[in-house]
């Protein structure tokens, strides 16, 4: 199963975020990518609503010490497979 953004984000700041010994990394020189993909969209909610998850779950890397971050772009929602069918 492909998981969406937020479970991605949820995973990496109860593991990762608390900068264990395996994993020291530091906010000035760690860069946080962010694709939302077709997956992370258009499951029975709003526009309105999707855009508020998609700031809560980036306030969680902040709140993690994430400073550096990169938002890629979604395509569009009717060229992907679920908006074919439709």
């Amino acid at each position: 199963m492909v998981q969406n953004v937020r479970s991605q984000v949820i995973d990496f700041s109860t593991q990762v975020g608390k900068k264990p010994k395996w994993a020291p990394w530091k906010a000035e020189n760690s860069l946080f990518v962010i694709w939302v993909g077709v997956n992370d969209n258009g499951i029975g909610l709003d526009p309105e609503t999707q855009l508020k998850h998609l700031f809560e779950t980036q306030e969680l890397l902040f709140k993690a010490g994430a400073r550096n971050l990169v938002f890629f772009n979604v395509p569009r929602m009717d060229r992907s497979p679920a908006g074919i069918r439709q």
